[in-house]
């Protein structure tokens, strides 16, 4: 490795595709994806400073990498994480976006699991199983998922420490469909011919179902789109969108 290896986070929203695009990224050569110390594909703020201190130490890495990737979805709601990551130029960021209504139905089924079946006990909405437990979606929504799902608001905040130049968009639903298609054309929109052309890999890929049997109740529905929207045809316009 004659040169430090580019640099890429995913930040994105949870379950937004994050994980499958790192999989699939970690199972191309010349990729390193990073994890945290105890094995997890998600690594917090501020675990990442050491790891990343061990990881460009020399030899530490095969020679034949040319992209570092790591993600956390924590971040885009932590501007002390943001504002670490951002002091490396050589960083790119692809934040990963669904619809924001399937987002928050698969939010709720999943918290509503996890207080239930205690099934990961540190985790938030095991803590508060109570709640989480027994809500229904309208109760969530005003008490989690009005702030989280504010797509537009933490991109906003995010573009303010990072700067657009260096951040993409990458819809999730995208990624359904085929997810190698979708990353060969995250790092052909990214990285520069001599990078990315090492690491594209062609597979077939079967998309998978979506849910729309749970009911979200008009008001929420028209609040949430009203938000983001706009957000979208933003995107689409400044050609930072990878679809």
């Amino acid at each position: 490795m004659s040169a430090r290896p580019a640099s890429l986070v995913v930040l994105g929203f949870p379950k937004c595709g994050t994980s499958a695009l790192m999989l699939e990224l970690g199972a191309r050569r010349g990729v390193e994806v990073l994890r945290s110390r105890t094995n997890k594909l998600e690594i917090q703020w501020p675990e990442i400073r050491s790891i990343e201190e061990s990881v460009f130490e020399p030899g530490a890495l095969d020679h034949k990498t040319v992209v570092v990737a790591h993600k956390c979805t924590a971040y885009i709601y932590d501007k002390a994480a943001l504002a670490y990551l951002a002091e490396s130029g050589n960083r790119q960021f692809v934040i990963c976006l669904r619809d924001p209504v399937k987002s928050l139905r698969s939010w709720w089924k999943m918290h509503k699991d996890i207080a239930t079946s205690g099934r990961n006990k540190a985790h938030f909405a095991w803590q508060d199983r109570d709640f989480f437990a027994n809500c229904d979606i309208e109760q969530y929504y005003l008490k989690f998922g009005q702030s989280k799902l504010n797509y537009a608001f933490h991109i906003k905040e995010a573009l303010s420490i990072i700067g657009a130049a260096n951040i993409y968009f990458m819809p999730q639903e995208h990624m359904a469909k085929d997810i190698s298609a979708a990353a060969d054309q995250m790092l052909k929109s990214i990285f520069k011919p001599e990078v990315y052309s090492q690491i594209l890999r062609k597979k077939n890929h079967v998309g998978f179902g979506e849910s729309a049997e749970i009911k979200v109740p008009d008001w929420i529905e028209s609040e949430i789109r009203a938000n983001h929207d706009p957000l979208v045809r933003e995107l689409s316009r400044l050609g930072k969108f990878i679809t």
